[in-house]
Protein backbone atom coordinates (compact mmCIF):
# COMPACT_ATOMS: atom_id res chain seq x y z
CA UNK A 1 0.00 0.00 0.00
CA UNK A 2 3.00 2.38 1.10
CA UNK A 3 5.00 1.69 -2.19
CA UNK A 4 1.08 2.66 -4.76
CA UNK A 5 0.45 5.44 -2.11
CA UNK A 6 4.12 6.81 -3.04
CA UNK A 7 3.44 6.33 -6.52
CA UNK A 8 1.16 8.65 -6.98
CA UNK A 9 1.96 11.33 -4.18
CA UNK A 10 4.93 11.25 -6.84
CA UNK A 11 3.04 11.50 -9.97
CA UNK A 12 0.86 14.54 -8.29
CA UNK A 13 3.19 16.63 -6.74
CA UNK A 14 6.06 15.76 -9.10
CA UNK A 15 8.59 15.00 -6.19
CA UNK A 16 9.80 11.51 -5.56
CA UNK A 17 8.64 10.09 -2.82
CA UNK A 18 10.59 7.47 -1.30
CA UNK A 19 9.45 4.15 0.63
CA UNK A 20 12.15 2.89 3.39
CA UNK A 21 10.41 -0.49 4.57
CA UNK A 22 11.05 -0.71 8.40
CA UNK A 23 9.67 -4.02 9.58
CA UNK A 24 10.04 -5.57 13.17
CA UNK A 25 8.20 -5.40 16.50
CA UNK A 26 4.85 -5.49 15.27
CA UNK A 27 5.39 -2.31 13.52
CA UNK A 28 7.34 -0.19 16.74
CA UNK A 29 10.68 0.22 14.71
CA UNK A 30 9.35 2.11 11.85
CA UNK A 31 6.78 4.05 14.63
CA UNK A 32 10.04 4.99 16.73
CA UNK A 33 11.70 6.12 13.32
CA UNK A 34 8.96 8.71 12.43
CA UNK A 35 8.60 9.41 15.76
CA UNK A 36 11.79 11.07 15.79
CA UNK A 37 11.68 12.35 12.28
CA UNK A 38 12.10 16.52 12.27
CA UNK A 39 8.76 17.61 12.50
CA UNK A 40 8.92 19.03 8.97
CA UNK A 41 5.96 17.20 7.33
CA UNK A 42 8.47 15.80 4.97
CA UNK A 43 8.41 12.36 6.60
CA UNK A 44 4.82 10.10 6.43
CA UNK A 45 4.11 6.87 8.57
CA UNK A 46 1.52 4.24 6.81
CA UNK A 47 0.53 1.87 9.19
CA UNK A 48 -2.45 -0.66 10.25
CA UNK A 49 -3.91 -1.04 13.58
CA UNK A 50 -1.41 -2.48 14.91
CA UNK A 51 0.14 1.10 15.18
CA UNK A 52 -2.45 2.01 17.81
CA UNK A 53 -2.84 -0.97 19.35
CA UNK A 54 0.78 -2.44 20.15
CA UNK A 55 1.69 0.66 23.09
CA UNK A 56 -1.14 -1.67 25.27
CA UNK A 57 0.65 -4.55 24.29
CA UNK A 58 4.26 -3.91 24.97
CA UNK A 59 5.65 -2.41 27.76
CA UNK A 60 8.60 -0.57 26.30
CA UNK A 61 7.04 1.40 23.69
CA UNK A 62 9.10 5.03 22.96
CA UNK A 63 6.06 6.73 21.20
CA UNK A 64 2.74 8.25 21.63
CA UNK A 65 0.53 7.56 18.96
CA UNK A 66 -2.01 10.14 20.00
CA UNK A 67 0.41 12.78 20.81
CA UNK A 68 2.85 12.63 18.06
CA UNK A 69 1.59 11.97 15.11
CA UNK A 70 -1.35 13.48 13.29
CA UNK A 71 -3.74 11.47 10.88
CA UNK A 72 -3.71 12.92 7.49
CA UNK A 73 -5.84 10.07 5.73
CA UNK A 74 -7.68 6.97 5.65
CA UNK A 75 -5.60 5.00 2.68
CA UNK A 76 -7.64 1.84 3.00
CA UNK A 77 -10.19 -0.32 4.56
CA UNK A 78 -9.96 -4.13 5.20
CA UNK A 79 -13.16 -6.45 6.42
CA UNK A 80 -11.91 -9.74 7.30
CA UNK A 81 -14.44 -12.71 7.46
CA UNK A 82 -14.34 -15.81 9.13
CA UNK A 83 -16.45 -18.53 8.14
CA UNK A 84 -16.14 -21.59 10.61
CA UNK A 85 -17.17 -25.23 10.24
CA UNK A 86 -18.48 -26.92 13.35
Amino acid sequence: MGRILAQKLTDAFGRQFIVENRGGANGMVGSELVARAPKDGHTLLVNGANFVTTPSLYPKVTYDPIRQFAPISLTAALAIWAIFAI
